[in-house]
């Protein structure tokens, strides 16, 4: 189960009633061999959520770097990407940025292509039951990528919105 940690508990707040598939998915009951509905996944982080943006929650995307001095690339794991900034895991190992660090990040569309940005380190805290220290970073406008970086978290919003998990139904066959 995931670290709950930096959750706060509200008390005598008013809460609007939620979808019971809302419930069931909050409270990690929706059947396994369901498709995952990332539309009520993004409703749940709207309803959870102080921001006023829509947030994608990614997980195991590859191909996000940093560029660390004296280390070069490092891999990291997006955690969530909005139009206003976006969330990274970096190894705990490898230490963390300091809140108002400028670092560049890089995003490879294949082995060879990439497109790179600049973000600016808003916040970080260490997930200590996963070993990672998560960093949230606006993108900066100046980043001569603004608006590619901008697209692509549009893409993967609509994306978000229709894709599905794939439970080993995909089939490859040679045929001969």
């Amino acid at each position: 189960m995931a670290d709950r940690s930096n959750i706060i508990p509200f008390t005598g707040k008013k809460t609007k009633k939620q979808d019971p598939k809302l419930e069931k998915l909050k409270a990690g009951l929706e059947p396994s061999d369901t498709p995952i509905d990332l539309s009520a996944r993004r409703d749940l982080a709207k309803q959870n959520d102080r921001r006023q943006v829509t947030r994608t929650v990614l997980s195991q995307f590859i191909g996000v770097f940093v560029v660390l001095k004296d280390v070069g690339l490092q891999p990291v794991s997006l955690y969530d990407i909005s139009e206003d900034g976006l969330a990274f895991d970096l190894n705990q190992e490898l230490g963390s940025f300091t809140i108002g660090e400028t670092i560049t990040m890089r995003i490879y569309l294949s082995h060879d292509m990439y497109f790179s940005f600049n973000v600016k380190v808003a916040n970080m805290r260490s997930i200590l039951g996963e070993a990672v220290n998560r960093h949230g970073a606006k993108v900066l406008r100046s980043s001569e990528s603004y608006d590619a970086i901008q697209h692509f978290m549009k893409f993967l919003e609509a994306v978000a919105s229709v894709a599905k998990k794939d439970h080993g139904d995909r089939v490859v066959s040679r045929t001969t």
